[in-house]
């Protein structure tokens, strides 16, 4: 059995602040998207699928519980933002999205939303959901499966930009032979100044060593786009 492992737990602070950027917040949000070369020799590049991630907010629309997720999906769609591409090693995947809000309290209030207390319950229900959902359209693979689990829970002593809410956890998928397959999970958001980054992964195994040093490099180069300070 596989977790991931909480990835970026006590990561450092990011680099020093610089004098605010005259681009565009377009540009500024392009800034902090992840690149090929955050990743270790290994990993490949692939065009994001976005009809995964509109799975993901129309499933949540209709889970009890999930309001503040889909508020805090639709604020940030409201914004400039830019997506990275997917980054994948095996069955292992990476993104992220980097929104820009007009101001530092736009964006700490929708990191607010974030951290509500309401949000594990609803990523239990929200991927349980959205996997039984892959499953059933997948009939050999549905075949296979006698059941999952889903269990996400928050993070506490992340130190990465002005602040950084992360949740993780697994998905336990039991299969027909009595043996379970294990997913790890983590959604992230961290804010640097007026800009919230949000980064997603799914993992067959431990990838800290990659995605650690990944998010930290994309968290100063927003940093460094948008002028604030730690």
């Amino acid at each position: 059995m596989v977790t991931a492992g909480a990835v970026i737990a006590g990561t450092a602070g990011t680099a020093a602040a610089a004098p605010a950027s005259r681009s565009s917040d377009q540009q500024l949000a392009k800034a902090g998207v992840l690149v090929r070369s955050d990743f270790p020799g290994g990993w490949s590049q692939a065009k994001r699928d976005d009809s995964s991630d509109a799975s993901v907010q129309q499933a949540a629309t209709k889970i009890p519980g999930c309001a503040q997720f889909v508020k805090f999906s639709k604020t940030n769609k409201q914004n400039p933002r830019a997506e990275s591409p997917e980054f994948t090693l095996g069955q292992s995947s990476v993104d992220n999205t980097a929104n820009v809000f007009p101001s530092v309290k736009a964006a700490t209030t929708a990191m607010t939303t974030f951290g509500s207390s309401a949000l594990p319950a609803c990523l239990d229900k929200l991927f349980t959901s959205v996997f039984n959902a892959q499953f059933a359209a997948d009939p050999k693979t549905a075949e296979q499966i006698t059941g999952l689990g889903v269990k996400i829970n928050r993070l506490r002593g992340i130190k990465i930009g002005d602040k950084a809410i992360a949740y993780e956890g697994v998905v336990d998928v039991n299969l027909t032979d009595g043996s379970t397959e294990t997913i790890g999970l983590g959604y992230i958001a961290i804010q640097v100044g007026r800009a919230v980054s949000g980064f997603t992964y799914s993992s067959d195994s431990d990838i800290s060593a990659a995605l650690q040093p990944a998010i930290v490099s994309s968290v100063a180069r927003l940093k460094k786009a948008v002028g604030t300070s730690s």
